[in-house]
């Protein structure tokens, strides 16, 4: 993911024979499609790893609260993230156009927005595994989901922007992911839907 937005910012770095402002605003610009790039990643590759990586994590802190949760196949596990992704490719599609959008014309706020756009789509993953490895079925899970989308949202938009003030530091973003997983599993665990 970091490679991408690198090789983006690298291959869009302006020249630097240009005027001080217009430099500066074309370094954000590049920014802003560097982290373009690291969304679509995140977006569309991302979730089939980040669920089997965090999938042992939100079954430790069930089983630490007595809940029951289902073990996963592999496929079973692939079979889920990939029915999500297809489920809300409408909001992937959509936070990737404004991400991109908002890089190329307004350039800070892109970097902004794909912060966002990062913490909604973490938030919104978190919350499937969650459900997932309690073993919610597919239809229901989505359902829960939209019935949820308000609080995801919300949530992405904190935890998006506290993600943004982390990018300030390296270390942040090793703590950033698993502290949205860890939080979203546990608020998942209150739905009273479930």
């Amino acid at each position: 993911m970091f490679v991408c937005f690198f090789l983006v910012v690298y291959f869009s770095w302006p020249a630097s024979h240009l005027a001080i402002p217009k430099y500066t605003l074309k370094i954000i610009q590049a920014l802003g499609l560097g982290s373009f790039a690291m969304f679509f990643v995140w977006a569309f590759v991302f979730p089939i790893f980040l669920n089997g990586a965090f999938e042992n994590v939100v079954k430790k802190i069930y089983l630490s609260k007595g809940e029951d949760i289902l073990e996963l196949k592999f496929f079973k596990s692939l079979n889920s993230s990939l029915y999500l992704i297809r489920k809300t490719l409408i909001w992937r599609l959509g936070w990737l156009f404004l991400s991109f959008i908002s890089a190329i014309f307004f350039s800070s706020i892109g970097l902004i927005i794909s912060q966002v756009a990062i913490g909604h789509i973490a938030v919104l993953d978190a919350s499937d595994l969650a459900l997932t490895v309690r073993g919610v079925e597919n239809s229901k899970r989505f359902k829960l989901l939209q019935d949820n989308s308000l609080g995801i949202l919300s949530g992405g938009l904190i935890g998006g922007l506290f993600g943004f003030i982390l990018a300030t530091t390296v270390i942040g973003w090793i703590f950033w992911l698993p502290s949205v997983y860890v939080g979203t599993a546990l608020w998942v665990l209150y739905w009273e839907e479930i």
